[in-house]
């Protein structure tokens, strides 16, 4: 028997988590108009980085909404902002990604996040 699909509110990420990966793609086949090819591989990099640091969010807040794991819920969200700084200097001092690029395909997360929220058909929190 199938269940019904949740909804962002019942805690479900995979609308944002999608509209992020699908704004990851757009913007790197569109800064083909603004980059020079060799870095649209930063763009995409940023692109997966985004998509990445949205789902660890996710698992940090449920982490935290958890009733056993609330005191875990800071060191895991430290430990993911030390993270997504150590891989994002490692590419860039290592040559693998380019810093403006980069971040290009990072702005996919605010992007995406929007993108979910404007075709969510439910009404506001306290819309009701």
């Amino acid at each position: 028997m199938q269940s019904d699909p949740q909804t962002p509110e019942d805690g479900n990420i995979a609308p944002a988590l999608g509209s992020v990966a699908i704004a990851a793609v757009l913007l790197t086949v569109g800064s083909l108009a603004i980059f020079r090819p060799a870095e649209l591989v930063s763009v995409a990099v940023g692109g997966a980085l985004a998509v990445l640091n949205l789902w660890v969010i996710a698992k940090v807040v449920k982490s935290f909404l958890n009733a056993q794991g609330r005191a875990a819920w800071g060191p895991l969200g430290m430990l993911k902002l030390v993270g997504l700084f150590a891989v994002v200097g490692i590419l860039i001092k290592h040559g693998f990604a380019h810093v403006l690029p980069l971040a290009f395909g990072y702005a996919a997360l605010p992007v995406g996040i929007v993108l979910s929220q404007l075709k969510s058909t439910s009404p506001a929190r306290g819309e009701h």
